[in-house]
């Protein structure tokens, strides 16, 4: 059974969960399904959980190949990115290996019992939805790091959103957003920046006071929701 997909779509869509600093994922089953490639695990820094599915469509070619534990997803994604354009990916025993033309490299893999395994993400109850395009978020919080440990928070009101930090260099931003009714305020440290960053849609924060957020993107390919901790007074970031 045999993968084959663009290395750089790829890299780009497993960036997604893979999230980045302190709340990369380290370890985690991918399970390789009829429906497509689906996880659900928790960040390194316990502060974030990432559920990800990435459908057939997005491959060239596609086989329900099982499941892939990793003890290491950063360097699974350092692998891929050292090839070129189309991969060929197979499931060979223990082991996951990744081809392009004569180059050819073996990935151990873990097995299940020694991963974590997550059935579902929380159910939460929210009170508000939070509408904005990724890039534009990307460039807020590009300005908030030019803070030290700034903590970032957003409060809604009707058809808005601000989003404000504290710091030496307090910026805030005024987002229109539809769905919005107000009411609701919220903060975040630096696992909000490190969960959200590699998201490249538009995407909806469903919300309540001090409560985790759920963050969802849904694209042609992928879906995708992330669960952000919120910032609490004496929290450990």
């Amino acid at each position: 059974m045999v993968l084959k997909i663009k290395k750089k779509l790829l890299v780009q869509e497993m960036g997604k969960f893979g999230m980045n600093g302190g709340q990369q994922i380290i370890e985690c089953l991918l399970k390789f399904e009829k429906d497509g490639m689906k996880t659900i695990t928790v960040s390194a820094g316990q502060l974030c959980a990432v559920k990800y599915s990435l459908k057939p469509e997005a491959f060239e070619e596609y086989e329900a190949i099982g499941n892939v534990g990793l003890d290491d997803f950063s360097k699974l994604i350092s692998v891929i990115n050292s090839f070129n354009e189309i991969l060929t990916i197979k499931k060979e025993g223990n082991k996951l290996t990744v081809s392009e033309g004569s180059k050819k490299v073996a990935i151990p893999l873990v097995e299940e019992e020694y991963i974590k395994k997550i059935d579902k993400l929380p159910d939460l109850e929210h009170d508000e939805i939070v509408e904005i395009e990724s890039d534009i978020l990307k460039n807020i919080f590009k300005d908030v790091q030019l803070n030290k440990d700034a903590i970032i928070t957003i409060e809604t009101f009707e058809k808005k959103f601000k989003i404000s930090n504290s710091g030496k260099y307090a910026f805030s931003y005024d987002v229109d957003s539809e769905k919005t009714k107000g009411g609701v305020k919220c903060s975040f440290g630096q696992p909000m920046v490190d969960a959200l960053s590699n998201l490249t849609g538009k995407l909806e924060l469903h919300m309540k006071n001090d409560y985790p957020t759920i963050v969802k993107e849904q694209l042609p390919y992928t879906e995708i929701e992330v669960m952000v901790s919120p910032w609490v007074e004496d929290s450990k970031e």
